[in-house]
């Protein structure tokens, strides 16, 4: 179950809505990176809170596509070892990025970045007919920077995610791809 809610965090890593998207102002080819780890993360999804302290610092791989689309590369850990994952986000014609796979449909909401060092992204994923939010701040390095972390508590904030559904965590990465 553990890998299952690595995933959820990880997918939304990768998309935002149209109306508040501040990736639209990173060059790909020049300014993102392609490494991201995951820092910090949040949910309101009570069937995910047992898990929390549980979950690991998971680095992925993004690709933008010449047509805006974004696709992610992840290795996450599992009960029998470390699983591949690849998950395509697309842009649909209401503007927002989407992916749908095993684990239901995906849609990030907001995504804030510097284009260089951080990447905090608000997405809804349901599955079963359930919605459950998800706050993540991703960072190229694996300690959080004080701006990162206050962007990441203004939408906390906003939210209104309860903390004992928050985890920040270790530097350690659980499986390298």
């Amino acid at each position: 179950m553990k890998f299952w809610v690595i995933g959820l965090g990880l997918a939304f890593l990768y998309a935002a809505h149209a109306t508040h998207y501040d990736f639209e102002k990173c060059d790909p080819n020049k300014e993102f990176p392609k490494t991201w780890y995951t820092q910090i993360f949040a949910t309101n999804s009570t069937m995910l809170s047992e898990y929390l302290d549980e979950m690991s610092m998971v680095a992925a791989n993004i690709t933008i596509t010449k047509d805006g689309n974004f696709n992610v590369s992840s290795t996450l850990p599992t009960p029998y070892g470390c699983l591949k994952m690849d998950v395509a986000f697309t842009k649909g014609e209401d503007g927002r990025y989407t992916c749908y796979n095993e684990w239901g449909k995906g849609v990030v909401l907001d995504g804030k970045t510097d284009c260089k060092s951080y990447c905090v992204v608000t997405a809804v994923h349901t599955r079963d007919g359930v919605k459950s939010v998800f706050l993540t701040l991703y960072g190229i390095e694996k300690i959080p920077t004080r701006e990162s972390k206050q962007v990441f508590a203004n939408l906390f904030a906003k939210m209104g995610l309860e903390e004992k559904y928050l985890v920040q965590f270790p530097p350690e990465v659980a499986c390298r791809e």
